[in-house]
């Protein structure tokens, strides 16, 4: 499959998932499994530590919910925090979409290679070349930031702390390497030319409109 047209079902994935219900949330877990099912791509020890990294982000959302919405009392404590059957609904319901969130997001990253990620953020950014932005940087900012959260996401028995003084070396070495497998040179016209290739896209726009549709009818 085409990047951009991963990014694209990424995408509407996201968009279903966040606003949607438990029934969006039901459907997007079923959809991951088919993903995981065909592409081995299952989640691992590394997916469970960038979600237990957002445990008091977790908490903070329970607290707000759980204790501040309206609705049927379910457990009083004191007489100013109650709990409600809507707060534990939604509250639930929020989690479960940043959860899956997480989780398709290390999906995509692990299914797609950087030379890839570069080739089909390139492409969806590429229309805004229009309006001034440099859609070059703009990519490998984004390849950038994705390097420093897998650095922060490793397991501490596979990573050392490293200093500021010794990260900066290798971030720069890093995206000069992703810049050498992403780009390549027009030795002809003498500029750097990034490496798209539209023409296997074909057919393929099918996806990301039919998981549109799904979700719509749903």
């Amino acid at each position: 499959m085409h990047p951009l047209i991963r990014i694209l079902c990424f995408m509407v994935f996201a968009l279903f998932v966040s606003l949607g219900g438990m029934a969006e949330a039901a459907l997007g877990l079923l959809i991951l499994i088919v993903i995981w099912y065909f592409s081995k791509t299952y989640p691992n020890q590394h997916t469970w530590n960038r979600v237990k990294r957002l445990r008091l982000f977790f908490i903070s959302i329970m607290v707000i919910y759980l204790w501040f919405t309206p609705g049927e009392l379910l457990v009083e404590i004191g007489s100013y925090l109650t709990i409600t059957y809507e707060g534990v609904f939604l509250a639930s319901q929020r989690i479960t979409a940043l959860v899956l969130l997480v989780i398709s997001v290390d999906t995509l990253l692990r299914s797609t290679s950087r030379n890839e990620l570069v080739s089909g953020l390139y492409f969806l950014a590429k229309p805004f070349n229009s309006f001034g932005f440099d859609t070059e940087k703009m990519v490998i900012r984004v390849l950038l930031t994705m390097e420093f959260v897998f650095q922060s996401t490793k397991p501490e028995n596979e990573t050392k702390k490293l200093n500021l003084a010794a990260y900066v070396p290798m971030i720069s070495n890093k995206i000069s390497s992703d810049m050498l497998m992403a780009i390549k040179h027009d030795k002809k016209e003498e500029t750097i030319c990034f490496n798209l290739d539209a023409s296997r896209i074909g057919y393929q726009w099918i996806f990301p409109l039919g998981l549109f549709c799904l979700f719509l009818a749903f």
